[in-house]
Protein backbone atom coordinates (compact mmCIF):
# COMPACT_ATOMS: atom_id res chain seq x y z
CA UNK A 1 0.00 0.00 0.00
CA UNK A 2 2.93 2.30 0.61
CA UNK A 3 4.08 1.78 -2.98
CA UNK A 4 0.62 2.55 -4.34
CA UNK A 5 0.29 5.70 -2.28
CA UNK A 6 3.93 6.80 -2.77
CA UNK A 7 4.11 7.91 0.86
CA UNK A 8 4.93 6.00 4.02
CA UNK A 9 1.99 4.83 6.07
CA UNK A 10 1.32 6.14 9.56
CA UNK A 11 3.56 4.78 12.32
CA UNK A 12 0.55 3.24 14.10
CA UNK A 13 0.01 0.91 11.14
CA UNK A 14 3.61 -0.28 11.35
CA UNK A 15 3.25 -0.67 15.12
CA UNK A 16 0.12 -2.81 14.69
CA UNK A 17 1.96 -5.01 12.16
CA UNK A 18 4.92 -5.47 14.51
CA UNK A 19 2.74 -6.25 17.53
CA UNK A 20 0.72 -8.80 15.57
CA UNK A 21 3.92 -10.47 14.34
CA UNK A 22 5.23 -10.59 17.90
CA UNK A 23 1.95 -12.11 19.14
CA UNK A 24 2.16 -14.79 16.42
CA UNK A 25 5.73 -15.67 17.43
CA UNK A 26 4.80 -15.84 21.13
CA UNK A 27 1.78 -18.06 20.38
CA UNK A 28 3.93 -20.40 18.30
CA UNK A 29 6.54 -20.59 21.07
CA UNK A 30 3.89 -21.31 23.73
CA UNK A 31 2.41 -24.07 21.59
CA UNK A 32 5.85 -25.65 21.03
CA UNK A 33 6.51 -25.49 24.79
CA UNK A 34 3.15 -27.08 25.50
CA UNK A 35 3.80 -29.94 23.08
CA UNK A 36 7.31 -30.51 24.42
CA UNK A 37 6.12 -30.46 28.03
CA UNK A 38 3.20 -32.78 27.29
CA UNK A 39 5.47 -35.52 26.03
CA UNK A 40 7.82 -34.99 28.97
CA UNK A 41 4.99 -34.99 31.54
CA UNK A 42 3.32 -38.11 30.14
CA UNK A 43 6.23 -40.02 31.55
CA UNK A 44 6.14 -38.15 34.89
CA UNK A 45 2.33 -37.73 35.27
CA UNK A 46 2.53 -34.07 36.38
CA UNK A 47 -0.76 -32.19 35.95
CA UNK A 48 0.20 -28.81 37.43
CA UNK A 49 2.61 -27.88 34.65
CA UNK A 50 0.08 -28.95 32.01
CA UNK A 51 -2.41 -26.47 33.45
CA UNK A 52 0.28 -23.78 33.52
CA UNK A 53 1.24 -24.47 29.90
CA UNK A 54 -2.40 -24.38 28.85
CA UNK A 55 -2.97 -21.12 30.70
CA UNK A 56 0.06 -19.51 29.04
CA UNK A 57 -1.19 -20.66 25.64
CA UNK A 58 -4.67 -19.28 26.34
CA UNK A 59 -3.18 -15.91 27.29
CA UNK A 60 -1.06 -15.90 24.13
CA UNK A 61 -4.11 -16.73 21.99
CA UNK A 62 -6.15 -13.99 23.67
CA UNK A 63 -3.38 -11.48 22.93
CA UNK A 64 -3.16 -12.74 19.35
CA UNK A 65 -6.90 -12.23 18.86
CA UNK A 66 -6.70 -8.67 20.22
CA UNK A 67 -3.71 -7.72 18.07
CA UNK A 68 -5.36 -9.26 15.00
CA UNK A 69 -8.46 -7.10 15.49
CA UNK A 70 -6.30 -3.99 15.85
CA UNK A 71 -4.26 -4.97 12.79
CA UNK A 72 -7.38 -5.46 10.67
CA UNK A 73 -8.55 -1.98 11.65
CA UNK A 74 -5.14 -0.46 10.89
CA UNK A 75 -4.99 -2.16 7.49
CA UNK A 76 -8.50 -0.97 6.68
CA UNK A 77 -7.39 2.59 7.46
CA UNK A 78 -4.32 2.14 5.26
CA UNK A 79 -6.53 0.89 2.45
CA UNK A 80 -8.83 3.89 2.78
CA UNK A 81 -5.83 6.21 2.54
CA UNK A 82 -4.53 4.30 -0.49
CA UNK A 83 -7.76 4.23 -2.50
CA UNK A 84 -8.14 6.96 -5.11
CA UNK A 85 -10.63 9.69 -4.40
CA UNK A 86 -13.96 9.06 -6.14
CA UNK A 87 -14.74 11.13 -9.21
CA UNK A 88 -17.46 13.64 -8.48
CA UNK A 89 -20.40 13.13 -10.75
CA UNK A 90 -23.56 15.07 -11.43
CA UNK A 91 -25.94 14.86 -8.47
CA UNK A 92 -29.41 14.58 -9.98
CA UNK A 93 -31.21 14.45 -6.64
CA UNK A 94 -30.03 17.75 -5.16
CA UNK A 95 -30.20 21.06 -6.96
CA UNK A 96 -27.58 23.37 -5.41
CA UNK A 97 -29.29 26.49 -6.74
CA UNK A 98 -32.59 25.43 -5.16
CA UNK A 99 -31.01 24.96 -1.72
CA UNK A 100 -29.40 28.42 -1.84
CA UNK A 101 -26.27 27.28 0.02
CA UNK A 102 -22.99 25.90 -1.19
CA UNK A 103 -21.95 22.76 0.60
CA UNK A 104 -18.38 22.13 1.67
CA UNK A 105 -17.04 19.02 -0.04
CA UNK A 106 -16.80 16.14 2.36
CA UNK A 107 -13.72 13.90 2.25
CA UNK A 108 -16.09 10.94 2.64
CA UNK A 109 -18.37 11.86 -0.26
CA UNK A 110 -18.86 8.88 -2.51
CA UNK A 111 -18.01 6.29 0.16
CA UNK A 112 -20.51 4.22 2.09
CA UNK A 113 -19.78 3.48 5.75
CA UNK A 114 -21.82 1.21 7.99
CA UNK A 115 -21.19 0.79 11.70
Amino acid sequence: MECLHNTPLHINIHTALNRNHMAICITQARRKEEIANMSKHQRQRAHFTEDRDTLLLVIALKDLAATTRKLRTALWCALQMTLPKPVKGQDHHVNKEATGAERCPSPFEGYSFKL
